[in-house]
């Protein structure tokens, strides 16, 4: 390694996910690495990661054909804690624990809840507690689950017994009271179950959060001993608190999605109360603001934390081809990746995939997102207008309750198809292949990448009605072809049928639509990016000598 070129760097990433985080899915990471692969970011960029991240990195850095030699990253610890390896079990035995219950808690039971409340406090201050907890925690779930078994065969004994007594008996006032009671006794054991799912996972996530936030302190520490580090770029507002970081900071903000939907976002989660903490905090910090738009900079910034506009800077997205992805015949890469991903499933693993007809959708399973509205308007199309084709999805419907259950129920499990965690030749082929890409999003901070990564591979999309998109499509007539009210399946379902029935037409529509964001090169970004870093160094410089 080239220690001459690393002293050049000046500019450095900072990337804070959790370790439950798969890189490859984030799309800021995509926008990353489309900078970080013009001329202008070369030798320029340190990446600072958790070392946790540290393989997923090399191995996304690697599939966007970036040499790492070219880049110097900076790890939290050498090696991953053996915490996370212990925690990344735990959280899967948590989570097979979903289905469990427990019924009204003795006192036995409160002292269980009791210690593992206070668990994540301890093992936050001290690492000795930090490596007990652990198996603490495992315990304590496990006594948990015992007993809810314990009753739950105590309770069907008792029932059997009943119905085992021979001769037919006078039910008295009281046994009526009883068997009511016993109703009431099972809503109370739903309500059981999804409380005490919802406390482990708080649980959990609680104590994750506590190693990220240890991990991420020495990360930070790194990063301000760096004489070589002009300025820190942080990706997202809600991955850490930027308020310890000593350097010059330009914090991205590509939406603050909650303010748009706030009741998507009601659940009260540990990650999402953290998450709007986190915002909220770096907003008021000094650092400098960048997003994707003029509707968030306005909307979800100016208007409702009453920030300063001359600290908010606007730069829009480049334009994204995935040409360069596909190097082989589209049908033969799926052919491949059927055999060496999908040999598992008994339907796909044998589909003649060259005969598929499908819809496309790129993204994850997140509220916002819209996934459930585009489920039921393809079974409108799929069921009522007869229009044979597939959907698929790259989001993990599995992990989404609603979304799995609804599948199953209306028995759309042969037809809505999760292609999962699929590297950037899959994705270019499916674009490649789909009858049209359909983006139902109800927020995108900026104009949504799946139409250039479909157009670049000749698809046409239609997509949602929604501020950032209405901010580029000016053209009146096909603003009304192609976009559609999000919250109204049947105007989504319409619009999805027009573009299948008329193709070709779409896609020579959205010519020069996709012509303007050619015209935006990640060079052409990438120079913006560096302006806005060398303003907000040297204005933190101007700063401190004054």
């Amino acid at each position: 390694m080239d220690e001459a070129i690393f002293m050049k760097q000046k500019i450095c990433i900072v990337l804070a996910y959790s370790p439950t985080n798969l890189l490859s899915n984030q799309g800021i990471l995509r926008l990353l690495l489309s900078l970080v692969k013009t001329e202008k970011f070369r030798n320029r960029i340190v990446i600072a990661t958790a070392c946790w991240s540290h393989r997923q990195l090399k191995e996304v850095l690697l599939e966007a054909k970036i040499s790492l030699t070219d880049i110097e990253i900076i790890l939290s610890s050498r090696v991953q804690p053996l915490t996370i390896t212990l925690f990344s079990i735990i959280y899967k035995f948590y989570n097979r624990l979903k289905r469990k219950n427990i019924n009204k808690k003795g006192r036995f039971q409160q002292a269980l809840t009791k210690i593992s409340s206070h668990l994540p406090k301890f093992a936050a201050k001290n690492f000795i507690f930090l490596i007990i907890s652990t198996p603490i925690s495992a315990i304590i779930c496990t006594i948990k689950a015992t007993i809810l078994i314990y009753k739950q065969i105590k309770l069907v004994a008792t029932k059997k017994l009943k119905l085992n007594n021979s001769g037919t008996q006078q039910v008295y006032p009281s046994e009526k009271k009883t068997k009511k009671d016993k109703i009431l006794k099972k809503l109370k054991n739903v309500k059981n179950k999804l409380q005490i799912t919802k406390s482990i996972k708080l649980h959990i996530k609680t104590i994750y959060n506590h190693i990220k936030t240890s991990e991420f302190e020495k990360l930070i520490k790194k990063i301000n001993r760096r004489k070589n580090i002009d300025i820190c770029y942080v990706p997202a507002a809600f991955l850490l608190d930027v308020h310890s970081i000593k350097k010059p900071v330009v914090l991205a903000v590509p939406d603050i999605v909650f303010l748009e939907n706030p009741t998507l976002f009601i659940e009260e989660t540990y990650e999402n109360s953290y998450s709007h903490h986190t915002i909220k905090k770096n907003l008021a910090s000094k650092a400098s603001l960048l997003c994707y738009s003029d509707y968030v900079k306005t909307s979800h910034l100016i208007d409702p934390y009453k920030i300063n506009k001359d600290k908010i800077n606007v730069i829009k997205h480049g334009n994204t081809s995935l040409s360069q992805h596909l190097k082989n015949n589209p049908i033969e890469i799926l052919q491949q990746f059927q055999k060496e991903k999908l040999n598992h499933d008994t339907y796909l693993s044998n589909y003649h995939l060259p005969s598929m007809k499908f819809l496309f959708y790129s993204s994850q399973v997140r509220p916002h997102k819209n996934i459930l509205n585009l489920i039921k308007s393809y079974a409108l199309l799929l069921r009522r207008r007869f229009i044979n084709v597939k959907l698929i999805l790259t989001g993990n419907l599995e992990r989404n309750k609603e979304l799995s259950d609804y599948v199953l129920k209306n028995r759309l499990q042969y037809d809505v198809i999760s292609f999962y965690d699929i590297p950037d030749e899959v994705l270019a082929a499916l674009n490649q292949c789909a009858i049209c890409a359909v983006n139902p999003s109800l927020f995108e901070g900026g104009f949504p990448f799946t139409f250039s990564e479909a157009y670049s591979m000749g698809t046409p999309s239609v997509m949602s009605r929604i501020p950032v998109v209405l901010e580029e499509i000016e053209d009146k007539k096909l603003q009304e072809l192609m976009l559609f009210d999000p919250y109204n399946i049947e105007d989504i379902a319409d619009k999805i049928e027009w573009a299948i029935h008329n193709r070709e037409e779409l896609y020579q529509l959205q010519k020069p639509l996709y012509e303007k964001f050619m015209e935006r090169s990640w060079e052409k970004v990438a120079g913006e990016y560096l302006n806005y870093f060398d303003e907000t160094a040297a204005r933190e410089k101007a700063s401190h000598v004054h």
